[in-house]
C-alpha cells in the first residue's frame, strides 16, 4: 500500500466546481482515494501549510506548484519521500505565485521528482524542454454519471454539436467548425470582468446536453476531457486529431470508434453524417467509442495510470 499525501488549495476553482468541468475535482477528491493501491491523506489549505504538520508519506502529490493551486508551503524540507506535481496548463508556465517565482521555477524550488498532466508529451516539451520526468495522465470522465444515456433513436441528427470556449490563439479549429451551417454551437460559461459566470451546461449538466445529439465535435489544441465525454455520452465523435495537436495518443481508431476531422475534411465529414444520421455505421461506431473510453479513460482508470507510474519508480 502506497501512503500518499495530496497537497492542494480547496478553493481552487477546478476543485470546487467553479469552472466548466468538474473532472479535476472528481479525479483528485473522489477517484484517487478509491484506488486500492494507495492510502490518501488530504492536506488542504487556502492560506499557509506548514510541512512540519504533514505526517511521513511515501509520496507527496501537489495539485500545482504555485499558490493558484496549493497553499504557501513552509518547511518543505520536512517532506521525506517522492514528490510529484501537476503542472496544469503548460502554456502558463510563467504564471507566478506569492513568491514571485514561476510554475517552472517552482518545480525545482519544491524539489519535484516527477510531473504530469493531460497534455501530450509533445505539447508539454514545447514549454518544459529541460524537464525529463513527465507522465501523460488524462483526467478522464465520471463513469457513474454516464452510466445511463438516452437511446440513439431519441437523439437529433440534423445538427452536429460543438461546445467549448473559442478564440483564435488556441481554438482556431473550433472557430472554423462554428461557421459551418450544419453545426450547432452551444456556449459554455464565460468570464465577465475576470469573474467566471457559469454556463447552463457546466459540470454534470454537460452530459444532459451531449445525449440529445447523435453527433458531436471534439476539438482542442491538445487533450481535452470532451474527447472522452462525447464518446461516453454515446455520441458519434467527430474527433479533431491531426499532426499538430497529437491527440492520436488517446488510441481511438479512425472508422472504428469515431472519425477524424481536420481543416480539409471537416465539411465533408459533417455533411456525410447529417445526410444519413440513421446509418447503422454511426450508431455502432458510437457504441464502440463508448466502450473504448469506459475501458480506458474513466476517472478510476486514469488514477490507475498515475498509480502505476508511481509504482514503477
Amino acid at each position: 500500500m502506497i501512503s500518499l499525501a495530496f497537497i492542494y488549495k480547496p478553493s481552487n476553482p477546478y476543485l470546487c466546481g467553479l469552472r466548466p468541468n468538474n473532472n479535476f475535482g472528481k479525479f483528485y477528491l473522489e477517484a484517487l482515494k478509491r484506488n486500492p493501491d494507495v492510502e490518501v491523506t488530504y492536506y488542504g489549505s487556502d492560506t499557509v501549510l506548514d510541512c512540519k504538520d504533514i505526517e511521513r508519506h511515501d509520496v507527496y502529490l501537489f495539485f500545482d506548484t504555485i499558490q493558484w493551486g496549493i497553499p504557501e508551503l513552509r518547511n518543505i524540507e520536512n517532506l521525506k519521500g517522492l514528490r510529484i506535481a501537476g503542472i496544469n496548463d503548460a502554456h502558463s508556465w510563467q504564471a507566478t505565485g506569492s513568491s514571485g517565482k514561476t510554475r517552472k521555477q517552482m518545480l525545482f524550488e519544491l524539489g519535484i521528482d516527477y510531473c504530469y498532466y493531460q497534455h501530450t508529451p509533445d505539447y508539454f516539451y514545447q514549454f518544459y524542454p529541460e524537464i525529463e520526468n513527465y507522465w501523460w495522465i488524462p483526467m478522464g470522465f465520471d463513469a457513474e454519471l454516464y452510466k445511463d444515456i438516452k437511446p440513439w433513436e431519441e437523439r437529433r441528427g440534423d445538427k452536429v454539436l460543438l461546445t467549448g470556449v473559442l478564440g483564435s490563439e488556441y481554438y482556431g479549429f473550433r472557430e472554423l467548425c462554428k461557421k459551418h451551417p450544419d453545426v450547432e454551437y452551444v456556449t459554455p460559461g464565460n468570464y465577465e470582468k475576470m469573474r467566471y459566470k457559469a454556463g447552463k451546461y457546466d459540470g454534470d449538466n454537460y452530459k444532459s446536453l451531449l445525449e440529445n445529439y447523435k453527433f458531436a465535435i471534439a476539438s482542442s489544441y491538445d487533450i481535452a476531457n470532451k474527447y472522452f465525454e462525447i464518446c461516453a455520452a454515446g455520441c458519434f465523435c467527430l474527433a479533431h486529431i491531426d499532426d499538430n495537436n497529437h491527440c492520436g495518443i488517446i488510441g481511438v481508431i479512425e472508422g472504428e470508434h469515431c472519425t477524424f476531422i481536420h481543416k480539409d475534411s471537416v465539411h465533408g465529414r459533417i455533411v456525410n453524417a447529417i445526410t444519413v444520421p440513421d446509418n447503422e455505421y454511426y450508431k455502432e461506431a458510437a457504441k464502440r467509442g463508448r466502450e473504448f473510453v469506459y475501458q480506458n479513460y474513466t476517472h478510476d482508470k486514469c488514477v490507475e495510470r498515475l498509480v502505476n507510474h508511481i509504482k514503477g519508480v
